[in-house]
């Protein structure tokens, strides 16, 4: 969807978006940007096709991509919206599951629509209601792209109930 190469967009996402920088004894987390060279990803991915991989032939950044790359993939799973984007989201993620950006939010959240009943004389529109499943991380839309399509568009927030 970005119109990025899919290897660039595939690093980037598996990596949550984040680059782990050794310094020291110090570990600074940042965001990845302007990825453009994919020599270290390649060498990780080499060492992941081998039977037996030996971690300690990595090269320390090398090794630390790897440590990103397990702690940001545990517990996710890989998902591709109905729009094109592609991403990491809870295992629990499933087909119908929406992706939004909430208003004030920093990351994109995974919403899963629920069945709303009214009590009797209860007043309002119950029909957008949903459960949060969690956070995501959505390539392309992690700074602020969806809120500026949005605009393009000419579109407007829209407001939920979270239950």
């Amino acid at each position: 969807y970005t119109r990025q190469p899919r290897e660039l967009v595939w690093w980037t996402t598996v990596c949550g978006g984040i680059e782990v920088d050794p310094d020291g004894f110090e570990f600074r987390v940042s965001r990845l940007r302007n990825l453009k060279d994919l020599s270290k990803f390649r060498e990780l991915e080499s060492l992941l096709e081998t039977p037996e991989p030996n971690e300690s032939l990595l090269t320390p950044e090398v090794f630390h991509i790897n440590r990103t790359f397990r702690r940001m993939t545990y517990g996710r799973s890989l998902i591709f919206t109905e729009r094109g984007y592609v991403g990491l989201a809870p295992e629990q993620c499933q087909k119908g599951d929406l992706v939004a950006v909430l208003a004030g939010g920093k990351v994109p959240y995974i919403l899963r629509p629920k069945a709303a009943s009214k009590s009797p004389g209860e007043e309002g529109d119950l029909g957008r209601c949903y459960s949060v499943v969690g956070d995501a991380y959505i390539h392309g839309i992690m700074d602020g792209e969806a809120v500026e399509e949005l605009g393009q568009r000419g579109g407007q927030m829209e407001e939920i109930i979270l239950v």
